[in-house]
Formats: C-alpha cells, structure tokens, sequence
C-alpha cells in the first residue's frame, strides 16, 4: 500500500537524521567552516546545489526592455 500524498518519507527523515547527527559530531559548523576552507570549490558547489533560485523575466517590446528578477526562495515557498 502506498503512503498517503504528502507524508514525510521515513527512510529519508531517518538518512537525515543519521547526517546531522554526524555532521554534529564532527564538529557541527566549525568542523564544516574548516573543510570549506580547504575545500571551497567543492563547498560552494554544495552549497549552490541547497539554495532554491527562482527566476522572473519580464519582456516589454515596445519598450525595448528586458527586465530579469533573481530571487531567493526558500523551500516552503
């Protein structure tokens, strides 16, 4: 039987759980500002990968306009 629509899948919140709860035991964001020193490319690649983006454009030709909005939006928007 499937779950129903919106439920939270439990092996994911479980891997979730297991990430915190090492990511704190190795140190919590001090140990990660460390890494990201050394690893800034790989860090910053993470990191774009976690930001949603949303993207606007609004095109006026008679205006001869573009007009282009980038906006950062959380994940419960």
């Amino acid at each position: 039987m499937a779950r129903p629509v919106g439920s939270k899948n439990k092996i994911q919140a479980c891997a979730r759980e297991n990430v915190i709860c090492v990511f704190n035991r190795l140190g919590g964001t001090a140990y990660m500002a460390e890494w990201a020193k050394e690893n800034p490319t790989d860090f910053f690649k993470i990191y774009a990968r976690l930001v949603p983006q949303e993207v606007k454009a609004a095109i006026d030709p008679a205006a001869n306009t573009v007009n282009v909005k980038v906006t950062f939006v959380g994940p419960e928007q």
